[in-house]
């Protein structure tokens, strides 16, 4: 498969940019123990190409979209995180689905 420019979307009105690489340059960058990995701070999210699939994709994209919430500073207990995830998913799930087809569509088909 050709390498892929990084796609570029926003979430929550911030820009994300979301890499697929390598399997060799993913374990070489973000170690052996992981599909995918988001870095909040600098709103990226990278993907071992050679195991994508749309359970990790769905899984980073979550995890952009609590980022986004800007909830990083609060000491939330298991409840209201639970309670957090589910207005997080409540609010936006149906676009978080189509960022996922999206990504699905870039670097698989």
């Amino acid at each position: 498969m050709k390498k892929k420019a990084p796609l570029k979307e926003k979430i929550k009105g911030y820009d994300w940019t979301f890499y697929a690489q390598s399997n060799a340059t993913y374990i070489r960058n973000h170690g052996s123990d992981s599909h995918a990995i988001t870095y909040t701070h600098e709103r990226e999210i990278y993907f071992n190409l050679s195991s994508l699939a749309p359970d990790y994709i769905r899984h980073e994209v979550f995890h952009a979209y609590v980022a986004s919430c800007s909830t990083n500073s609060s000491s939330l207990d298991k409840d209201q995180m639970e309670e957090l995830c589910a207005e997080v998913y409540g609010d936006h799930g149906p676009e978080m689905d189509m960022l996922v087809d999206k990504i699905i569509n870039y670097y698989l088909r």
